[in-house]
């Protein structure tokens, strides 16, 4: 029921904090997502930027400052429903439909479709990249990701530089010290993140003995491991391998 226990799991920020400890324990923490920062900036008109960690910091203490024990549970879940069924963006905002509009600095002066203000996104860095399902008897190599950075600590399937031949496939294969016998091309994948797209090939590889620098892991087993979707994709159930 604490916030420094909550936010401590993985995974956990300070929106998903602030909905479990106000939803289910009535607890007075702001949960302040996309949605509840679009309803409160167009209540005060500002201009200010949205998007940065201060301008959530400004308004989940504008929102701690009214909370307490006896409505955290019903405001933040207003909050909640107005921006998202509601206070919609550009021109789909209800504005005759909401119950703060003679509250609203943006509807009475006509800002709504231009608040709030968003930073300009930077151009999507595109890598592109090669995964390789390599199997050795019905085991499948796996390795972990680095605990810091992107997809920190989960799990994936080996991937090299961009290939699109197979010659270059068994020239990876004989580098990490793989003897592969069979390869079949994959289809093309895109996985989009904020500011980076990974745009990637697959090859499916049979090789004849394992290599200790992976973990291999049989179809089954492959569902204990955390893979995230980028390389899910080339899990071997989603694919059609002959």
């Amino acid at each position: 029921k604490s916030y420094r226990e909550v936010i401590s799991l993985p995974g956990i920020g300070s929106y998903t904090a602030g909905a479990i400890l106000s939803i289910a324990f009535n607890e007075p923490y702001p949960a302040v997502d996309g949605n509840v920062l679009r309803v409160i900036y167009r209540i005060l008109g500002s201009f200010q930027e949205i998007g940065n960690s201060l301008s959530k910091q400004r308004v989940e203490h504008m929102i701690k400052e009214v909370l307490t024990k006896e409505n955290a549970r019903n405001f933040n879940q207003a909050l909640m429903e107005l921006g998202a069924t509601i206070c919609l963006p550009k021109k789909q905002a209800k504005c005759h439909s909401c119950p703060l509009s003679k509250f609203c600095k943006a509807y009475q002066e006509n800002w709504v479709e231009l608040l709030p203000m968003k930073k300009q996104k930077k151009a999507s860095k595109i890598v592109e990249k090669t995964c390789l399902l390599l199997e050795c008897n019905g085991n499948y190599a796996i390795l972990k990701r680095p605990s810091q950075g992107l997809l920190g600590g989960l799990y994936q399937f080996p991937e090299a530089q961009f290939m699109t031949k197979q010659s270059e496939v068994v020239k990876w294969c004989k580098e990490n010290q793989l003897a592969p016998f069979y390869i079949q091309r994959l289809d093309d994948h895109q996985h989009v993140f904020t500011h980076l797209t990974w745009k990637m090939n697959g090859f499916y590889v049979r090789v004849e003995e394992e290599n200790q620098a992976f973990l291999w892991v049989s179809k089954e087993a492959l569902e204990q491991y955390s893979i995230p979707t980028a390389f899910s994709y080339y899990h071997p159930k989603n694919l059609s391998i002959s």
